[in-house]
């Protein structure tokens, strides 16, 4: 009789493991929405974080904004080398710059000065 008992009593071992196996999984459906889940926090933990995407993003613009003011500045600095430049080796520059700026003028030379009157008064 013991030997007639032994294969019922392992099904139902192997009956109730399996069960206790069964609870035991976790349900595809809730292991990907916690994966997702987790995935969402990390991304955007990593994009709003001191050193994230969104910083880089900013700091790239910003770069690229500067590099523009950069190429600016040096087209405006190559001109104002070619005018100094030319300032310096042309006498009628030189001349010019010193009649029309410093309001000079040549010995026994006589020079005529136009005042604009202010808006509104009539002569």
């Amino acid at each position: 009789m013991s030997d007639n008992n032994r294969p019922a009593k392992n099904r139902q071992r192997k009956a109730k493991e399996s069960k206790e196996i069964k609870s035991t999984r976790v349900n595809p459906r809730l292991g990907f929405f916690l994966s997702v889940l987790v995935a969402i926090f990390f991304l955007t933990f990593s994009y709003f974080k001191k050193d994230g995407f969104k910083n880089i993003l900013e700091v790239e613009k910003t770069v690229e904004i500067e590099q523009e003011n950069l190429e600016r500045i040096k087209a405006e600095n190559e001109e104002l080398r070619r005018k100094i430049k030319t300032a310096r080796s042309d006498a009628y520059q030189v001349e010019k710059f010193a009649r029309e700026k410093l309001n000079l003028a040549k010995k026994d030379e006589l020079v005529f000065r136009f005042h604009e009157a202010p808006l509104g008064e009539k002569r």
